[in-house]
């Protein structure tokens, strides 16, 4: 029911976004008369049709009510060049509203007084108070720079009116020295270390020089920076530093100093007034946190039957899949069915989703629309490869109407990748129908099971409980006499991800889709010879795309994988595990393992490996261990 709800939601709200749409690409049509007049109304009219007219900006901010008005006037004004008598085009209509609102705006408040953020350039010839210079670290003051390698400087020297490296670092000098000397009192800053890279950081060599002025003539940057405090040169030791025995700067720090005062006077902060709503959970949920014991702010609740998966409806194999790679993921997505918010105009590259489904619907076409083989060792003809070819272009180019291909750089490097893809798979495939005397089923295609009025496939657990799964399989494969199936599950990336099933078969409960699809072949076909297989794609040689599930071999370890994960997900185990360390290729960071492609990374906390390790040994913890053949009893 409520898939059934989001989805009609999602349908209603397209329809109202279409509507939407339509209705602004009527409205930005230009009027047809060539006049200021008929121009300057068509504008306000779009104003205030999708601003809000005068009557609605009561609750809007003073300035930009006032922002408002200087439109309106500004299209008033526009509207009465008539006048002059010349006619006007929507192009020359823009650039005369674009000049006059790029004029100067009004100042706030009165002259010289406020503060003024800029850049040193603009100290030039000021009288200021005080000037404040931040990030004074090496490397930013003056900031690094190079000559260019397509011009360098020896010759721009030759070259009269090109400035060379070396001018540009005096200019930069001179700069500074005239912010300086536009105020009386000048305080330079720098950061002792970069908390996000974990690195000490040394002061600027221009700050080193105003120390030398001020006496400090044997100090190096490495002294200046661990010194201590000297009539000229204030240490703040750390952020709680200021905090506590500085000024506030801001509402926060305000209230931060307010909370660490009450805590030094001996009282708990979960007794302060800041404590009493959000605060105080956080508060409980650190405190939690800090112990081995587990706890609802570790990842373990109450046990609920209601939580079992494919007892009441059919569930997924990729749902017990996430539990079993980590128990958090699965309750943020399939307990509190949380999504990620997609933004396709922030998109710089296609998504490895959107790839993979690319693939599949061109593969599934290609199969769908030529002829019915009947013959495994049929090979494909010339005019099946200029099909296929045809084929990648239309996917590809709904996929650009869609945006969601990202960058124009980046998508043409994955379009070039996706055309070789479906090539390859055609040499592939001839190799697969010889290997296993088999040529796709008519109605093997995206084959669903366990959907409303079909039959899902039944696990039978030891302790009596029958867990039901659905699915759809990609493809479907039979031999010409009907006494074998062959499934398989198309994937696009990395075959290094299915390496552990050489000694797993369900890798842990991680790799359950094919003997899931294997039971459904098994079923559907009415045989007793089902082979399942993951197809890889991306991989060149034949033997090496394929993984092959014996079904007979890896039943027994299905089963008792699917009842563990049942046992965890019903126990009420939900705790965050990130796997191993490793490096993230894309933020150019170290990661977890299991973080690396989770759409809930941002939500887990930043400490989540030390968590991990603190509930790993506890009682609680003992199903998704117990999933692990090779894992200790007890981790501790």
């Amino acid at each position: 029911e409520w898939q059934l709800e989001r989805l009609t939601s999602a349908r209603d709200d397209v329809g109202a976004l279409a509507a939407f749409v339509a209705e602004l690409a009527a409205a930005l049509e230009p009027p047809a008369e060539s006049t200021w007049h008929a121009h300057a109304t068509w504008a306000e009219a779009l104003v205030d049709r999708y601003l809000g007219s005068e009557a609605r900006r009561a609750r809007w901010p003073e300035g930009e009510i006032e922002a408002a008005q200087r439109v309106e006037a500004v299209l008033a004004e526009l509207g009465g060049l008539d006048a002059v008598g010349s006619s006007v085009d929507l192009p020359r209509f823009r650039r005369a509203l674009v000049a006059e609102l790029d004029t100067r705006a009004g100042r706030v408040g009165r002259f010289g007084e406020g503060v003024l953020v800029a850049s040193l350039r603009d100290g030039y010839a000021g009288d200021f108070d005080v000037v404040y210079v931040l990030g004074a670290v090496e490397g930013a003051l003056p900031p690094r720079g190079r000559e260019d390698p397509l011009l360098p400087d020896r010759d721009r020297r030759t070259i009269d009116g090109l400035p060379t490296h070396a001018t540009q670092r005096l200019d930069e000098r001179r700069e500074f020295l005239a912010a300086l000397a536009a105020a009386p009192e000048r305080v330079l800053c720098f950061p002792r270390a970069d908390t996000r890279a974990q690195r000490s950081r040394l002061p600027a060599q221009w700050v080193l020089d105003s120390a030398r002025a001020l006496g400090a003539t044997e100090m190096t940057a490495e002294r200046l920076r661990d010194h201590g405090a000297l009539p000229w040169l204030d240490v703040v030791e750390s952020f709680d530093g200021l905090v506590r025995r500085g000024v506030p700067g801001s509402r926060t720090e305000y209230l931060l100093q307010s909370l660490g005062a009450w805590c030094e006077a001996g009282e708990r902060p979960e007794t302060h007034p800041l404590a009493r709503d959000g605060l105080g959970r956080g508060l409980r949920a650190a405190r939690a946190r800090a112990f081995d014991a587990a706890s609802a702010y570790t990842g373990f609740i109450d046990p609920d039957a209601a939580l079992v998966p494919g007892a009441a409806h059919p569930t997924s194999p990729t749902a017990l899949q996430d539990w079993a790679a980590c128990p958090f993921r699965y309750f943020l997505g399939r307990v509190l069915r949380l999504r990620d918010v997609p933004r396709p105009e922030a998109t710089e590259a296609i998504s490895a989703l959107e790839e993979g489904a690319l693939i599949h619907g061109i593969l599934e076409d290609f199969l769908r629309d030529g002829p019915q083989l009947t013959d495994p060792t049929t090979r494909w003809t010339d005019a099946d490869r200029e099909r296929l070819d045809g084929l990648v272009d239309a996917h590809c180019a709904d996929a650009e109407a869609r945006g969601v291909t990202g960058r124009r750089v980046s998508w043409i490097l994955a379009r070039r990748r996706i055309r070789t893809t479906a090539r390859r798979f055609l040499g592939v495939d001839e190799w697969v129908r010889a290997r296993f005397g088999v040529v796709p089923a008519p109605d093997g295609l995206e084959r669903a099971f366990g959907d409303p009025g079909q039959v899902p496939v039944a696990v039978d657990l030891p302790d009596g409980r029958t867990v039901h799964f659905r699915g759809r399989i990609d493809r479907v494969d039979r031999s010409p006499a009907g006494d074998r199936a062959v499934v398989y599950d198309y994937k696009t990336g990395s075959s290094t991800w299915y390496a552990a099933t050489d000694d797993d078969p369900v890798d842990a409960g991680r790799a359950l889709q094919l003997p899931v699809y294997a039971l459904a072949a098994r079923a559907q076909e009415g045989v007793a010879d089902a082979t399942a297989c993951y197809w890889f794609t991306r991989e060149e040689e034949p033997d090496e795309a394929l993984l092959e599930l014996d079904l007979e071999a890896a039943e027994e370890r299905f089963v008792g994988v699917v009842g563990t994960v049942v046992d965890g997900i019903a126990g009420g185990c939900f705790p965050g595990f990130p796997g191993e360390p490793a490096w993230d290729h894309r933020a150019l960071r170290d990661a977890w393992s299991m973080c690396k492609w989770c759409d809930f990374d941002r939500l887990c906390p930043v400490d989540r490996g030390s968590l991990w390790e603190r509930v790993e040994a506890d009682p609680a913890s003992a199903p998704f261990r117990a999933l692990d053949p090779s894992a200790e009893e007890d981790p501790s």
